[in-house]
Parts: C-alpha cells; structure tokens; sequence
C-alpha cells in the first residue's frame, strides 16, 4: 500500500538551543521555549526535505534532510499521525543519524532532538515507514 508523506514545519533553534536537547514539552507543542523570544513571521531560512516521492510503501524507508540558509543549534524533528479522533501519535522509526542527535520521548509522540550544541547546518536522517501502516504522516 502507498503512503503519503506530508512535508510540514521543523522547528529550528537559528540563535539558541538547549544542550542537551529540547525539553520533551518542546516536541508536543512544538514551540521551543527559549524564553521570551516572539515567533517568526517571514519564511523560514530552514527546510526539511524526502529523498523519495511523497508515496511510499510500508517497510521503506526515506532520507530526511533538515537544512537551512544559516547554521543552526537546535531542532526537534516528528513523524506524527493522526486518527480519526483527531488524535496525534508517532509513526515509523529514525535512524542512521550522528552521535550529536538524540530520541525523545514526547506525550503524543517520539521525537528526535539534538543533545549537543553543536553548530549544524544540514543533517541527514533514516526514517522508515512501519509494516502495514495506512494513512499519512506529517514530519513536524
């Protein structure tokens, strides 16, 4: 069966990013919680984009690139679901990433973060559908 991919936001840290990784709140609502820094209004300078057409088949696997205009920190990437209750949860694994990247658990879902501060400016990720999955799944 065929999937769709549904390319959504990436939450980017451009100036500031926690150590360790974003806190698991920060995956849930998707808001990094850098203090009182306002939300950008213009285009983002960051991109996360699929090596593979949007439609895949249970079991493939994608290459997810996260990238940007200018380096930055911190991020929080999700492959999330939705069901028919309106109700978000995780979908598919990550893998084949560097040791400066990290899974987090979240309330709704499973996240991958960075865990140092290390500067970045274009990562590359495995992400891989599960068996017999059907419907969509946003990456956030």
């Amino acid at each position: 069966m065929l999937r769709t991919i549904l390319l959504g936001a990436t939450l980017l840290a451009a100036v500031s990013a926690y150590p360790s990784g974003a806190p698991s709140g920060a995956c849930d609502s998707l808001i990094p919680s850098h203090g009182t820094s306002s939300a950008q209004t213009s285009t983002s300078p960051y991109s996360i984009s699929v090596s593979t057409p949007t439609n895949v088949t249970g079991g493939e696997s994608v290459t997810i690139t996260l990238s940007g205009e200018s380096d930055f920190l911190g991020f929080v990437l999700v492959a999330e679901t939705v069901d028919a209750n309106n109700v978000r949860s995780s979908v598919g694994t990550f893998s084949n990433y560097d040791n400066n990247l990290v899974q987090t658990a979240c309330v709704n879902s499973d996240g991958l973060t960075h865990k140092s501060a290390v500067t970045k400016n274009n990562i590359e990720i495995t992400w891989t559908a599960p068996t017999g999955f059907t419907g969509h799944v946003s990456f956030w």
